[in-house]
């Protein structure tokens, strides 16, 4: 796999068909709904996703089994005014998004950032093995297999 591919609500995993019917279920909705822009660099990717009005501590970012799981919360602004909302165009709620990550991302070295209500994941990729040469009648190699 050379790219990152988004699992859900994206180009790769669900058919046009699936994701046209997805965006009209949420398009009544007030459920939270985030963006996300990946872009690549040589030794890494950059995934951005919009989060706004949500905190940094309602966010739970995982990864299992070469999928990245970013999990949150927008909460209302104000969950003890019984208020009745009479125009809303903003969302609220959970939200979880999901990435099946390239096999030559580096998970340990992930890193997290949040800047302005975006969440910045820096995915290094892992170095590249490099070849190395194995010397054929190596006398210190032949005697350790003689004794």
């Amino acid at each position: 796999m050379s790219a990152l591919q988004m699992l859900r609500h994206g180009p790769i995993g669900l058919s046009g068909l699936f994701r046209e019917f997805d965006d009209l279920m949420q398009e009544g909705s007030r459920a939270m709904r985030t963006h996300a822009a990946v872009k690549e660099y040589e030794d890494r990717y950059k995934l951005y996703l919009d989060v706004p009005g949500v905190d940094s501590n309602d966010l739970d970012v995982e990864i299992e089994k070469g999928v990245l799981t970013i999990k949150g919360e927008r909460k209302d602004f104000d969950e003890q005014d019984k208020g009745t909302w009479t125009f809303a165009e903003q969302s609220f709620g959970q939200f979880s998004r999901q990435f099946r990550l390239p096999d030559s991302i580096n998970s340990d070295a992930i890193k997290a950032d949040f800047k302005n209500g975006v969440l910045i994941l820096d995915l290094p990729k892992e170095e590249k093995a490099t070849p190395k040469r194995i010397k054929i009648g190596d006398d210190a190699v032949i005697k350790s297999i003689k004794e």
